[in-house]
């Protein structure tokens, strides 16, 4: 008799439900990773904050556009891009992560209302 841990029958659970991507924040990576990392037909993807797992599990459920944008000066293009996928019909999803004092001073101001 083969002996699986908690987290294996998880991920099996996982695989015979036919999810194959899993985002997450986890808090102890070493269990449930260690299990996804043994089944090769489902992709773990960290993230840095939990919101930005459940917005990226959501964009690849509806098949959207998707960036993540790190520095102010991306943030135009990126808008174009993702404007340019909503032109073509498809949704777009922008997980855009700046620090606040790379903001332009009229949008602190604006926070302040």
């Amino acid at each position: 008799m083969t002996v699986m841990t908690g987290w294996q029958a998880v991920v099996q659970a996982i695989k015979s439900e036919g999810i194959r991507f899993v985002y997450g924040l986890p808090s102890s990576p070493e269990d449930l990773y260690d299990a996804l990392y043994d089944e090769p037909s489902i992709k773990a993807i960290q993230v840095r904050h939990e919101a930005a797992g459940g917005f990226m599990a959501m964009a690849h459920a509806y098949r959207c556009y998707g960036e993540r944008v790190e520095k102010p000066d991306d943030i135009r293009g990126a808008l174009e891009r993702a404007l340019k996928a909503n032109e073509s019909g498809k949704p777009a999803i922008l997980d855009i992560i700046i620090a606040l004092d790379d903001v332009a001073e009229g949008f602190i101001e604006y926070k302040k209302l």
